[in-house]
């Protein structure tokens, strides 16, 4: 997935998404928190739905949710050891088979999705 804007201080992870045009199905928003934590999120002035694909510190995805437009309850993840956050279109985790367990990585402008037991048999060879 694209990303079109990187979040990673407290005034671009407050702003995210807000007035921004719909995210297409290729396009994501990178957030990055300088620590670990169950990060909340929340839609407010957005006015299309996402979903948000939860990572810790190596990248591994522990939790995917949804938020709805102008959503303004706030969703957190199960776990408490989130460092980054991708907010994608709605359809994001279905359409790339995104799941817990796949190991996220970010490569300049680009965020990928690999197995995690793939990448553990490449370490070994």
């Amino acid at each position: 997935m694209n990303i079109i804007l990187v979040a990673d201080n407290d005034l671009s992870r407050i702003r995210g998404l807000m007035h921004h045009r719909p995210i297409l199905k290729e396009e994501c928003a990178f957030f990055e928190f300088s620590r670990e934590g169950q990060h909340c999120f929340w839609n407010n002035n957005v006015d299309f739905p996402i979903s948000l694909i939860f990572c810790n510190k190596d990248g591994i995805v522990s939790d995917i949710k949804y938020l709805e437009a102008q959503q303004k309850n706030t969703v957190r993840p199960d776990s408490f050891d989130v460092k980054y956050v991708i907010e994608a279109h709605v359809n994001a985790p279905k359409i790339y088979k995104i799941k817990k367990g796949l190991k996220m990585k970010r490569d300049n402008k680009e965020v990928f999705f690999k197995w995690l037991i793939y990448l553990q048999k490449l370490k070994k060879t």
